[in-house]
């Protein structure tokens, strides 16, 4: 949810049974509770942030309120769990959150806290309070802390849907969409969706495309879906493509279908990035790459399009089995598996008409698992393909010239062509290059130009494993004239950027 609550409500604190010390408190007490606090219990440390908070015995400081009741909640006292919620609530000591708010409140909730789900739905039924009505909806529709009640939540989400809250309009909808309700569902979704509401925006379109007889006009469902698909809807991106390469509502327009499986593919989506592969693979809608293609597939694959995957090799009529593609599918295989000799022969059969092929051939020739290495003849050949501009054989290349693989050791052409492949798109080349900038080997060191390529790998979805992890760093300790972010570096340790070719090809 964005941060949607504006109006002001009573600020009511939680703390624990001991309560808040008052000004008469005795100083031998208050140094008490203080020593306690310090030796980590959990009570004490919610009453001395308590104290922070509300300026008694000490100066008001909501900075040290939220230090203590951290510290408190951390060790599952829920009643400090919900004075986080407290500042995050009005932006007290933190920056100002609703979704962090309402998070915090419902685990106080659910922990047992239940004087705050009474005092908060009292709040939510003198009206005009809709945070409070949300906050109390959410409980009565996910049962935090109350039996679970959908009537109660559509009681609460109502009286926030007439306070014009697009969160209140949007749970509403998947509320009556549950109970099979598809008419008031879409008028929900509807009304969400013109308050910017886009996860509503969506599913407004999906329901309306996917379904002959909803209710809802079908121009208008696309206007949605491309709103939402602007505003990083992954899901519409996906759907926004199909339409466009199917040609149905839209205008067929396949190089516009490849533009949206692209964004959401770039953001995760699976079926995007099985939908973006086929079109890769075809030449549809772009240009054809067997390289960038089983990229993708890869991605597809370790998000469950497995199935789907094998499918089409053992499909000869409308799948890969005897065409161009299963023959690199093939090669590739053999190739990770150390059977160069046989790869190559699988990338020779189709060497004609797959640039691709032609690099592969050129990278087996100078295998050391190949029957007869030959570096200088792979050499020779793959720079046929480079002076064609190609980025992959720009990338291969470099690595022979700073290898000396059949090339004298040239560390300066080297880095010139894994420039141009960096700069020609090529995100593997990117994130090499990226890494060398950060080492400071090949190149003079600098974390500016590192985060330059690291982003640009980024920007298409293919960092690899060792790019990330640096990249992670250079956000942690602000490097390369990026600010310290240390959330989104923690966001990107946490995704997975492994190399899933390799597994998918093990399965041929």
């Amino acid at each position: 949810m964005k941060c949607l609550y504006t109006l002001p409500l009573l600020a009511f604190l939680f703390v624990g049974k001991a309560g808040a010390q008052t000004e008469t408190t005795a100083t031998d007490s208050l140094k008490v509770i203080v020593q306690q606090a310090e030796k980590g219990n959990a009570a004490a440390q919610n009453i001395v942030g308590t104290w922070y908070y509300e300026g008694k015995h000490y100066a008001q400081d909501y900075v040290k309120a939220f230090k203590w009741w951290s510290a408190s909640a951390a060790q599952k006292n829920v009643e400090a769990i919900g004075n986080l919620g407290l500042l995050y609530q009005y932006g007290r000591g933190v920056e100002r959150d609703s979704v962090k708010a309402l998070r915090y409140y419902v685990s106080s909730i659910s922990g047992g806290n239940d004087k705050l789900l009474q005092q908060r739905e009292a709040l939510a039924e003198k009206g005009n309070d809709n945070f409070n009505s949300i906050l109390a909806g959410i409980c009565h529709q996910e049962g935090k802390g109350v039996a679970q009640n959908t009537n109660r939540a559509i009681h609460f989400f109502s009286l926030a849907a007439k306070g014009n809250s697009a969160d209140a309009y949007r749970e509403l909808g998947f509320i009556y969409q549950r109970a099979k309700k598809n008419d008031v569902a879409l008028k929900m979704f509807a009304k969400a969706a013109d308050l910017n509401d886009m996860v509503s925006a969506y599913q407004y379109a999906k329901a309306v495309i996917n379904s002959k007889n909803a209710a809802g006009d079908e121009q208008e469902a696309v206007a949605y879906l491309i709103k939402a698909a602007e505003a990083g809807n992954l899901q519409a991106q996906c759907d926004l493509g199909m339409l466009y390469y199917q040609g149905r509502i839209v205008t067929k327009d396949q190089a516009n279908a490849v533009k949206w499986f692209m964004k959401s593919a770039v953001g995760g989506w699976p079926m995007a990035q099985w939908n973006l592969a086929l079109c890769l693979i075809d030449g549809n809608g772009v240009a054809r790459d067997y390289d960038q293609a089983i990229y993708w597939l890869g991605e597809a694959t370790a998000k469950g399009f497995m199935k789907q995957f094998e499918q089409q090799c053992n499909d000869a009529e409308k799948g890969w089995k005897d065409k161009p593609f299963m023959n690199y599918l093939k090669g590739m295989s053999l190739y990770f598996a150390k059977d160069a000799t046989a790869a190559y022969e699988e990338f020779k059969q189709i060497k004609k008409d797959v640039t691709e092929a032609q690099i592969m051939m050129s990278v087996c020739l100078a295998n050391k698992n190949y029957k007869k290495p030959n570096a200088k003849k792979a050499v020779k050949e793959l720079t046929k393909v480079v002076d064609a501009g190609n980025a992959v054989a720009q990338f291969y290349l470099a690595a022979f010239y700073e290898a000396g693989n059949g090339v004298d050791k040239d560390t300066d052409r080297a880095v010139q062509l894994y420039r141009a492949a960096a700069d020609g798109g090529y995100a593997v080349a990117q994130c090499y290059l990226g890494n060398l900038f950060y080492e400071g080997r090949l190149v003079s060191q600098s974390y500016a130009d590192a985060v330059r390529y690291y982003r640009m790998a980024e920007e298409q979805g293919q960092l690899t494993d060792a790019a990330a992890a640096r990249y992670a760093q250079c956000l942690t300790d602000g490097l390369g004239g990026l600010e310290k972010d240390v959330e989104k570096a923690e966001v990107l340790k946490k995704k997975d950027f492994k190399n899933h070719v390799i597994p998918m090809l093990q399965k041929l």
